[in-house]
């Protein structure tokens, strides 16, 4: 049970840095060769399948390989964000729905089953395709492969100050006096 507790809070903290670090807007300047500045954010990494791959494919992949948290370049649902958590053969999948399962760490190429919240079948099952220079490929039950990277582990959010300032008291609002 405490197990699974902390699986669960990895799993809250790595979808929040996600979100924390994805949604904030950047100043424009420094790195990248974006010549555009402001440009649109690039397309998301989910795109429809033409089909399996070859039986090959993905069959070098452990499951110690995909531990862990993992997301796309999205900013958001709507720009096809996907975040993966994986801890031991459990896996969550947040995208349009929340979705959770197992993954088969013996198959090869390696198989993940879920059930979604809403009922939602496109992410019911995956099939790992691939891990190459970082980037995990997984194809959906629903025809979509997406390309996901290590999302930030908890050493690389930014320090939570822990001292803040006291607040000034407040008067007693009107009628509340005891």
């Amino acid at each position: 049970m405490r197990t699974r507790a902390r699986w669960a809070g990895t799993c809250a903290a790595a979808a929040a840095a996600a979100l924390l670090l994805t949604g904030c807007g950047g100043d424009g300047g420094g790195g990248g060769d974006d010549d555009a500045g402001g440009a649109t954010p690039p397309p998301a990494t989910t795109q429809p399948s033409d089909g399996p791959s070859g039986p090959e494919e993905g069959d070098d992949v452990t499951l110690e390989d995909i531990q862990g948290g993992w997301m796309t370049e999205g900013l958001h649902v709507d720009e096809g964000l996907v975040i993966l958590a994986v801890f031991e053969n459990s896996v969550t999948v947040s995208a349009e729905a929340a979705c959770s399962g197992t993954v088969d760490g013996a198959a090869r190429p390696m198989t993940m089953k879920l059930a979604c919240d809403d009922g939602s079948t496109d992410f019911a099952g995956g099939t790992v395709r691939s891990l190459t220079d970082g980037k995990l490929t997984v194809e959906w039950a629903g025809g979509e492969t997406t390309v996901l990277s290590r999302s930030p582990g908890l050493e690389d959010l930014p320090e939570v100050p822990t001292e803040l300032p006291d607040l000034p008291e407040s008067p007693d609002l009107p009628g509340t006096e005891s």
